[in-house]
């Protein structure tokens, strides 16, 4: 662990962009200075160089010794996907499959033990009409697994993805793809656990991807470095056409929001071919990539959790819906309820996204050997206020 005496002679200097200064006030935390978890009272929990034993284990885990994949992945066709699709959630009691052509399932949901019959994660025998049948959908209804979740779900997924075989598991169901899960990046632990979390995520898509399932990569950031990172391996993937960026929680601030999606942008213009964002857990975040992207897709569970919640929708005013509690009989259907809710909620969507011609769709664009190439987010210093700081 020489090599790791410091920042400087660190092994992942270049990928990880090093400690910086961020504006007047804003400081990243290093890996080589105490973090939260390094107090005398209780062991850390990051991956973080001065709990030497743990630190090595776990880059071993994820082979952060040695580089990504660079064969090709499956193709998603994201052609296929439409504008709005909604998160089924669990709770909902369907005696009918509802009308969806289309919708998303969470990952870590899908692969659910039975407590009750004492099936852990991952044991369940499962088939893709057997899927559709208890997620409510019809037998020929196009599914997109995600793998936006909470950190509880997150770390269930990885610590059983191997032992269960998930990626040959995802393969027989007859998804679309899969989001990749999105393990969190944050701004005050060490840069290398953020890294270690980057390596899990992408090591779950080769997986994934050497089962024959297309796969969508999730864009964290806490530092340039990160979107330059992703720079790179897109250009190694041109088969790589959407990626995913979730908004529920610190992005959901509208300043954040906004430098994510102008990070964004520039990541597509630097890259020089179009991508096709998909952007889990908000309308309104949706509705502000539309105005950049000609094609892209918003994942939300509204409709599903109004109706587990049993609220109907009684009527909109500009395009949000107003909901209303209905009981609902014990052991009744609601597909009837969930289509309503559905129904209302599409149309209201529909009138906040983006519509007509894209402010810079893929007609408008120039050759990239034509453009000046002005990066957002090459470096620290043209990066100035637009970095984003949320962790995602």
């Amino acid at each position: 662990m020489q090599a790791l005496f410091n920042c400087e002679t660190c092994f992942k200097r270049e990928e990880c962009g090093g400690v910086t200064q961020l504006g007047d006030s804003i400081s990243l935390l290093g890996c080589f200075e105490p973090c939260a978890g390094c107090t005398k009272k209780r062991r850390c929990n990051f991956t973080c160089p001065t709990n030497q034993l743990e630190f090595v284990k776990r880059i071993s885990a994820v082979g952060m010794m040695t580089p990504f994949s660079r064969e090709r992945f499956p193709s998603l066709e994201a052609t296929r996907l439409p504008r709005y699709l909604p998160l089924m959630q669990g709770g909902v009691r369907f005696l009918r499959p509802v009308a969806l052509e289309f919708a998303a399932l969470n990952l870590a949901e899908v692969f659910h033990g039975d407590r009750k019959h004492g099936i852990p994660f991952g044991r369940r025998p499962m088939t893709a009409e057997s899927l559709r049948k208890e997620w409510g959908l019809r037998v020929d209804c196009g599914v997109i697994l995600s793998g936006v979740s909470n950190d509880a779900n997150l770390e269930r997924l990885w610590a059983n993805h191997l032992a269960v075989d998930l990626a040959g598991q995802v393969a027989s169901l007859g998804v679309a793809g899969v989001i990749a899960p999105n393990f969190t990046f944050w701004k005050d632990k060490p840069r290398f656990h953020n890294l270690w979390n980057r390596y899990r995520m992408l090591r779950m898509c080769e997986r994934f991807a050497a089962a024959g399932v297309p796969v969508v990569p999730h864009i964290n950031s806490t530092h340039p470095a990160d979107w330059d990172f992703w720079l790179g391996y897109l250009r190694e993937h041109p088969e790589l056409t959407a990626v995913c960026m979730e908004f529920r929680t610190g992005n959901r601030k509208m300043d954040v929001r906004d430098r994510k999606i102008a990070a964004l942008l520039d990541l597509s213009d630097r890259l020089g071919r179009y991508i096709h964002p998909i952007i889990v857990g908000s309308i309104d975040a949706a509705s502000a990539v539309g105005s950049h992207f000609l094609f892209y897709t918003a994942i939300d569970s509204t409709p599903a959790l109004k109706t587990i919640h049993r609220q109907r929708s009684a009527g909109s005013v500009d395009g949000f819906p107003l909901w209303r509690t209905e009981p609902v009989e014990s052991g009744a259907c609601m597909a009837e309820a969930f289509e309503g809710n559905y129904r209302d909620h599409y149309e209201g969507v529909m009138k906040r996204l983006t519509d007509g011609p894209c402010k810079r769709g893929i007609q408008e664009r120039k050759p990239a050997e034509q453009r000046v190439q002005e990066p957002l987010i090459g470096t620290i210093q043209s990066l100035g206020d637009w970095l984003p700081l949320s962790h995602s």
